[in-house]
């Protein structure tokens, strides 16, 4: 097993692979012979380290399950909950105990020690479908689609008690409350976005929140919603604070009654009640077998770029809007895509469905396919507030004196910050550079990708809700197009 988490060309790691599964017992390790307690002890270093540099090496979700032995002895059971302990909280990385199997799935008899030594099968039937239905559980929500934002309640939920009746001070923060805490810090380490939807006066909230032994602090939160308004209502404000769509996001509260109203008001949203703080901990692990590790610079900076946005939007509202893009100080750098970029690059193709020509293909394989047919090219920004990462895309292709664009996707963070008028006087640079006086660019409709049309349609493309556009026009006019002037 070991030799097979450090192959380099081994099963765990094929670029297919959904998610890698890797099942231990220590009692195995002695299957062909005794295992003294130095090569135990090897043994205990050398599984973490191999788990943790697969994951890291695939960016593969690991599910590590600890199979239960008919034979106890504690220098082998300790190994297990050692290597456990260790694997716990690291990002992309989930682990199921020895007990996990019949938690959800009774099996009378687990051992067939006839099986046993006919052919090393351990288990019995009963027990080898729990454990099948366990790890399929916990495939499924492991492959559930991340969500991009995380809203949470206060009271009861986030935190024991209800803060406004028995004072910030009082509220309990500890335990399984802590372990919701310490689990919603490291989803947004991975580039989540964290909302707080409490019914609540702020400055209560703000109190329990700047408490010392609060792990999450007010500035964990992108947006913090304390009031007393309906909390779809609020949540759907959030979205548009945020520029996010609501299906990408989960809503958490103790109270079935709010959660009942958020499924009915806002069905795009994820809406989950949680449970009592005695069945906190496992309802963590079912929901979140593991956290995700962040793909790639830019979803470990996203929750410090909303920070920034605040600050951008400040300046906005004191200004008109092209002194605010003066005032921006925007830097935009484009290059050849590389190696090292693809795999944001694919991050853009199947995230990105606002700012998009036509909707992605269903395969998934349009980067590889625009390389071998034209050139790509990646864009980067940043102004004095912060950076913005990799935040572009687009695809190329000359065909005698007409460049024709054959994907063009931008992420929504920049747009409206003069990054479309930046790329589109890049485009008139590269038309000429390469001979062509024309550029040519088409979209197709997608539900989302109204921003892409609205600037097409501006550069003459057609009317916005066409189910097809199409804009040929000179360098000279891209370098001219200002996107404001159109309004």
């Amino acid at each position: 097993m070991l030799a097979s988490l450090q192959d380099p060309s081994g099963v765990f790691a094929d670029p297919s692979a959904a998610v890698g599964i890797v099942l231990l017992r220590a009692v195995d390790l002695e299957r062909f012979g005794p295992v003294d307690d130095a090569l135990l002890a090897e043994l205990r270093t050398a599984y973490p380290a191999a788990l943790k540099a697969l994951s890291e090496r695939t960016r593969t979700p690991l599910i590590v399950g600890f199979l239960p032995s008919a034979r106890e002895e504690e220098r082998l059971a300790r190994w297990e909950r050692e290597i456990a302990a260790d694997l716990a909280d690291l990002p992309g990385i989930a682990v199921l105990g020895p007990d996990e199997w019949t938690r959800h799935h009774a099996v009378e008899e687990r051992f067939d020690a006839r099986t046993e030594r006919l052919a090393h099968l351990p288990f019995t039937p009963a027990f080898q479908a729990a454990v099948a239905l366990r790890l399929a559980e916990a495939v499924r929500a492991v492959l559930r689609p991340a969500p991009k934002v995380i809203a949470v309640d206060g009271d009861e939920t986030l935190w024991g008690g209800i803060a406004g009746e028995i004072g910030p001070e009082a509220v309990d923060l500890t335990g399984p409350r802590a372990l919701l805490a310490r689990r919603l810090l490291q989803w947004r380490r991975a580039g989540a976005l964290l909302v707080l939807v409490s019914n609540n006066d702020e400055a209560t909230v703000r109190a329990v929140l700047d408490r010392p032994d609060s792990l999450l602090k007010a500035e964990h939160f992108s947006v913090l919603s304390a009031a007393w308004g309906p909390k779809p209502g609020r949540l759907a404000q959030a979205a548009r604070t945020l520029n996010l769509g609501l299906d990408s996001f989960l809503f958490l509260d103790d109270n079935p009654a709010e959660i009942a109203k958020m499924r009915s008001a806002l069905p795009q949203v994820l809406s989950v009640t949680c449970p009592p703080v005695d069945e906190l901990e496992e309802f963590l692990g079912r929901l979140w077998p593991l956290v995700p590790a962040a793909a790639t610079a830019e979803d470990a900076l996203r929750a410090r770029f909303y920070e920034q946005e605040r600050e951008r939007e400040a300046v906005r509202e004191q200004a008109g809007f092209e002194e605010f893009l003066a005032r921006l100080e925007l830097e935009v750098d484009i290059r050849a895509l590389s190696g090292a970029d693809v795999q944001r690059a694919e991050q853009l193709v199947r995230r990105t469905n606002q700012f998009t020509l036509r909707a992605r293909s269903a395969d998934g394989g349009g980067v590889a396919r625009w390389r071998e047919r034209g050139e790509v090219w990646t864009a980067a920004a940043r102004d004095r507030f912060g950076d913005y990462g990799q935040i572009g895309l687009l695809a190329l292709r000359a065909e005698g004196d007409q460049l024709d664009v054959l994907a063009w996707l931008m992420s929504c963070r920049a747009l409206g910050r003069g990054v479309e008028e930046r790329l589109l006087q890049w485009l008139a640079d590269r038309a000429e550079e390469l001979g062509c006086a024309k550029v040519r660019l088409t979209a197709e409709r997608t539900p989302r990708n109204v921003p892409a049309r609205r600037l097409l349609a501006a550069l003459g493309g057609g009317d916005q809700d066409d189910e097809r556009l199409e804009a040929v026009v000179t360098p000279d006019h891209l370098r001219a197009f200002r996107s404001w002037e159109q309004q």
